[in-house]
């Protein structure tokens, strides 16, 4: 990994999902790196406890169990501002977007 290489998280329940997403990445984007992966949005805070070690990008789904991940990315944006988060997800309702 360089200095320059985009330090990504990703954070979905569906094991195959993630999958997915790190294949296209790798094999797309090398100047990006997967550093770390959670089905859950609480194994995420645990990970990034006091914002310590932010990754330069979280890929964040919507729909995930015991909190969602729009709960998350309001937690992020109050406890660590600076990092950035895409959100995604099969939801498609206007509701959700």
């Amino acid at each position: 990994m360089t200095t320059n290489t985009v330090k990504i998280v990703i954070v979905d329940d569906h094991a195959l999902y993630r999958l997915g997403v790190r294949s296209v990445i790798e094999d797309q984007l090398p100047e990006c790196s997967i550093v770390g992966e959670y089905s859950t949005g609480q194994e995420l805070l645990i990970k990034l406890e006091n914002c310590k070690n932010l990754p330069d990008l979280i890929l964040l789904d919507i729909v995930m169990p015991e909190i969602s991940g729009i709960e998350i990315a309001q937690i992020l944006r109050e406890q660590c501002p600076e990092t950035r988060i895409i959100m995604l997800s099969s939801e498609s309702t206007p509701e959700t977007v």
